[in-house]
Order: C-alpha cells, then sequence, then structure tokens
C-alpha cells in the first residue's frame, strides 16, 4: 500500500508498505534494476522481495511479471498449463493468465472481507461481557512463547532456557526441539505447550473464568453478522 504524510510545509510525503510484512520505503526508486516494492501483476498488492515471484517462463513477455506468494501459489496449474501450450495460439495463453489474475483478485477480496469483521475482543467489550484491561492480559497470553510456557509450568528452569536459546544461535532448529534434544522437555511437554500457545481468545477467556459459554457464543454470532434471535 502506499501511505500519504502530509508535511507542515503543504508537501506531501509517500512512504511504500509491503502489503504482507513491516518492510516500508519512502524512496521506491530503481536499485539494481529492481525497486524495493513492486505491485502484484495478479492482485496489485504491494510486494517486496521477500514476498514475490517473478514469471518469465513464457514466451509472450507482456505476460512476465512480479506476483506476490499468494497469487503465485494460485496461478501454480495456470502456469503449468501456459508452458504446455507456448507454441500454441496465445490468446489460449491469455485466457489462462487472465483466470490467474481474477483468482488473485477473489483472494485480495476474501482477506479484506477478513480484515472487515469485526474483531472478537471488541464485540466482548462493547457487550460488556469483558473489560478492556482483561482482553489486553489475554491477547498478551496469546503471544507468549514456547519457552515462557514451559518455565510458567515448571517443566524447565530459566538456565534451561537460557542453555536451549544459546545454542540455538549455533544451529538452525526450533527451540521445542532443541530442548527435548537437551533432555530439558519430553515429546509431551513440546506438544502440552504447543497446545497451550494455539488456545484461542475465547477458550483463554473462558479458562480465565472471565467469559461463559453462553456469552461466547453470542458474541461470535455478531461477530459474523447474523441474528442472535
Amino acid at each position: 500500500m502506499i501511505k500519504e504524510h502530509y508535511n507542515a510545509d503543504s508537501s506531501v510525503t509517500l512512504e511504500y508498505c509491503c502489503d504482507f510484512c513491516d518492510y516500508s520505503t519512502m524512496d521506491n526508486k530503481e536499485s539494481s534494476g529492481m525497486k524495493p516494492l513492486m505491485e502484484c501483476h495478479a492482485c496489485g498488492r504491494h510486494i517486496c522481495s521477500g514476498h514475490r515471484k517473478f514469471y518469465g517462463e513464457t514466451w509472450l513477455t507482456s505476460h512476465r511479471g512480479m506476483y506476490c506468494l499468494g497469487c503465485w501459489a494460485i496461478g501454480k496449474r495456470y502456469r503449468d498449463q501456459m508452458i504446455s501450450v507456448q507454441h500454441e495460439a496465445w490468446e489460449k495463453e491469455n485466457d489462462l493468465r487472465l483466470a490467474w489474475h481474477r483468482g488473485g483478485r477473489e483472494e485480495k477480496r476474501r482477506q479484506l472481507a477478513k480484515l472487515r469483521k469485526p474483531k472478537l475482543g471488541q464485540i466482548l467489550i462493547s457487550e460488556g461481557y469483558i473489560k478492556e484491561e482483561e482482553l489486553e492480559a489475554a491477547l498478551s497470553e496469546q503471544m507468549i512463547t514456547i519457552g515462557q510456557v514451559l518455565i510458567q509450568a515448571g517443566r524447565i528452569t530459566v538456565i534451561e532456557l537460557q542453555e536451549a536459546l544459546d545454542y540455538q544461535q549455533k544451529v538452525s532448529k526450533q527451540l521445542g526441539a532443541i530442548l527435548k534434544e537437551l533432555g530439558h522437555s519430553t515429546p509431551e511437554d513440546i506438544d502440552w505447550a504447543l497446545n497451550r500457545m494455539a488456545r484461542k481468545l475465547g477458550e483463554i477467556l473462558m479458562e480465565q473464568e472471565i467469559l461463559s459459554d453462553d456469552e461466547l457464543r453470542h458474541a461470535a454470532v455478531l461477530q459474523r453478522g447474523e441474528s442472535s434471535e
């Protein structure tokens, strides 16, 4: 996306932001022949180098371009067909490309619809089921790391966690695998911790006895935009 910043001297500064991560730049000029942020050829989202793929297999140069990873995945079956019909009429290849782009635009619309859907936490607050500080506490519970979960449960010590983190700097492995490798945790401990981390907001609030099952169901109905009657 492109954000406009209005300066004190009435000038406008453009900020180019990747739609998939926090990368942004105020200068989107050519750098070594490639812009830091480019538009997806299908859905039009702005993408940084870590979230794009270049398609150049086809002989028809007008069909080449950058694609975001979402549209790239959608286009797999279309790309396979494009390659198989490279020597046939370009109209057929054009139809495949348009179908690919339609799929990308539809995926973008689905994602925007999800973003517009009201957050469950805000619905719970507006209905008076929970307080703002209770929501913040539950959300912070969702952000906890596997090491913190295991420490809070008394399944590892701080020293054991630090040893695993130091070892992780030397190898490319997940922390859970390292804890098992060092003998600090069992597979059951890691599975238990992962399940704790995967809890949804409603589950955490019910576990803390802040929210009832009926209140959660009612809020979920409101979130879907349905009538609770």
